[in-house]
């Protein structure tokens, strides 16, 4: 929420199966699919924000997880900045 993508990607390890959700839904994003550009963007659409996770529930084996949450997200998108000029 804040543009901070390199600590995102910190955390996470990308691989051929790894799927990302859009939060403004359409096609999912796969790990052999993000390009470095799609990570500068993603970066630049969110800034000053809050983000909160409430799961729902998990899902695990020993080669997959599944995880079911609901983001609760506040923040203001690039849209929004263009608008007002900031």
């Amino acid at each position: 929420m804040r543009g901070d993508i390199g600590s995102y990607r910190a955390l996470i390890t990308l691989t051929d199966d790894f799927t990302l959700m859009s939060p403004f839904g359409g096609k999912p994003s796969r790990g052999v699919d993000i390009t470095e550009a799609s990570w500068e963007a993603i970066s630049r659409l969110f800034r000053n924000g809050t983000l909160k996770q409430q799961l729902v529930q998990a899902y695990g084996t020993t080669d997959m997880v599944v995880l079911a949450v609901i983001e609760h997200g506040h923040g203001r998108s690039a849209a929004c900045r263009r608008r007002i000029g900031r």
